[in-house]
């Protein structure tokens, strides 16, 4: 945007001119998902795979067997492959090629990870003062807050709440709070109840709550992620036929984990295509 008007302010305005409904940070579009929620993926994924996936078995380790990869499960099955996609989080994945790649694996641990805390809440609609005609809020730094933000995920995905009541979903902790996730789940409830009431003038209790904790939660991409990014980018090149996707890499979302994997897909037919 800078580099076509000039600046980003000259961008906006810009924007502003050539669609006044539309976003000036980007494209519009819709958020989706699936009816059943995005458990659908993986279930639709295990439907085809059938008999070739494994649930619930963890790979132990990786050795190389010439142009073939040999996977040691923790259940004491070995699989040979010349394709190996590993999709797991960052710090799985270098456990996994340390053996192999030294340095690719010293990357892959540099990457932090922050902790959250997502707390998910059903309210009867006219317990609920706030209109919800959004998608929700962020809290930015310096609100003197423990919340850092809230989805209002009916209002997004109407399915995904019964008639006449509301689903909500807070997250709470992040690079910004790590110690959150040491409260207990009535001390996480409280604390967010505490500052969601007077936002969404909320009364009586919730009809339903989830607390879901993830001590690695989300990927930080901190000073020096170009660099890693460069050392995974050689581990590729220097063990044919290992990809990484995932969100630790470009993107944290999973529009990005999307993107992320068919990329992977593309090179590894990429250098099929070259073998042939």
């Amino acid at each position: 945007m800078e580099a076509r008007y000039g600046s980003l302010f000259r961008a906006l305005r810009a924007r502003r001119r050539e669609n006044p409904g539309a976003s000036p940070m980007g494209p519009g579009g819709w958020l989706t998902s699936f009816s059943g929620g995005v458990k659908t993926l993986a279930e639709t994924a295990a439907g085809k795979l059938k008999n070739a996936l494994r649930p619930g078995v963890s790979a132990a380790a990786v050795t190389r067997q010439g142009a073939a990869y040999q996977i040691e499960t923790d259940s004491g099955l070995t699989v040979s492959a010349r394709r190996l996609f590993l999709a797991c989080p960052s710090w799985q994945a270098a456990r996994l090629v340390a053996p192999m790649h030294e340095r690719g694996a010293l990357a892959l641990e540099r990457i932090p990870y922050a902790p959250i805390a997502v707390i998910a809440l059903g309210y009867a609609r006219e317990h609920v003062g706030h209109p919800l005609d959004g998608f929700g809020f962020l809290v930015p730094r310096g609100e003197s807050m423990r919340l850092l933000g809230c989805l209002w995920t009916s209002s997004i995905f109407p399915d995904q709440a019964p008639a006449g009541h509301v689903l909500l979903r807070i997250m709470m902790g992040g690079a910004v709070n790590p110690d959150a996730l040491r409260m207990s789940d009535g001390e996480l409830l409280n604390a967010a109840l505490a500052e969601l009431k007077t936002l969404l003038r909320l009364s009586g209790s919730p009809l339903w709550t989830r607390i879901y904790r993830y001590e690695r939660g989300i990927p930080q991409y901190t000073l020096g992620h170009a660099e890693r990014l460069a050392a995974l980018a050689n581990m590729e090149r220097t063990l044919p036929g290992v990809y990484l996707c995932g969100n630790a890499y470009h993107g944290v979302g999973l529009n990005d984990c999307v993107i992320s994997a068919t990329g992977a897909v593309a090179r590894a037919l990429g250098a099929a295509s070259h073998e042939q």
